[in-house]
């Protein structure tokens, strides 16, 4: 049975900030009997350390980090780097989970390993146990099927870089709006 996901609450309901990306996500099933060993291994990861830099240099990284993913997302190489995750899926992140369209159909209930990459300096690795929460027939494309997975097991510090991500997002998308406003008047 399936449960359609325009079910899902409202934006007024929602606890956290969601927005469109186009993230690296690896997303792996997990067998019932295995959720509790594999959130274990979760929330036992350690950040490596992190050398303490002056904010104006990691800004101007990010900078220089943005240009790069323009010019090998213009030339199509970008597929591939970072943390070993070749496949790119464009999903609407929040701190909460992630809906996304999947080749493959998922069971409503079904636990998931996710991976997936956000853009810090350096960029970081999430690693999490998400719950299958919501599915759907395809849309447009028959050959993608909707999935919402919400994040059941997570640690805070990869749900902080996932507020802070997605509030960065949300914050250049309004600045992007503001100057095509500006210049138009």
């Amino acid at each position: 049975m399936t449960q359609d996901i325009e079910n899902r609450s409202s934006s007024s309901d929602r606890a956290y900030y969601r927005v469109r990306v186009d993230i690296p996500l690896r997303m792996t099933p997990v067998e019932e009997n295995e959720v509790e060993g594999r959130a274990s291994e979760v929330l036992s990861q350690i950040d490596p350390p992190m050398p303490e830099m002056d904010p104006a240099i990691i800004g101007w990284l990010d900078r220089i980090e943005r240009k790069l993913d323009r010019l090998l997302a213009h030339e199509h190489l970008l597929d591939g780097l970072g943390a070993g995750l070749e496949n790119r899926h464009n999903v609407d992140l929040s701190a909460a989970g992630l809906h996304f369209s999947s080749e493959e159909p998922v069971a409503h209930g079904s636990a998931m390993l996710l991976e997936f990459e956000i853009p810090e300096v350096p960029i970081r690795l999430i690693r999490c146990i998400g719950r299958v929460t919501g599915t759907g027939q395809p849309d447009l494309d028959p050959d993608r099927h909707p999935i919402g997975v919400a994040f059941e097991t997570i640690r805070q510090a990869d749900r902080d870089a996932v507020v802070r991500y997605t509030l960065a997002v949300q914050r250049q998308t309004i600045r992007s709006g503001a100057k095509r406003r500006g210049s138009a008047a």
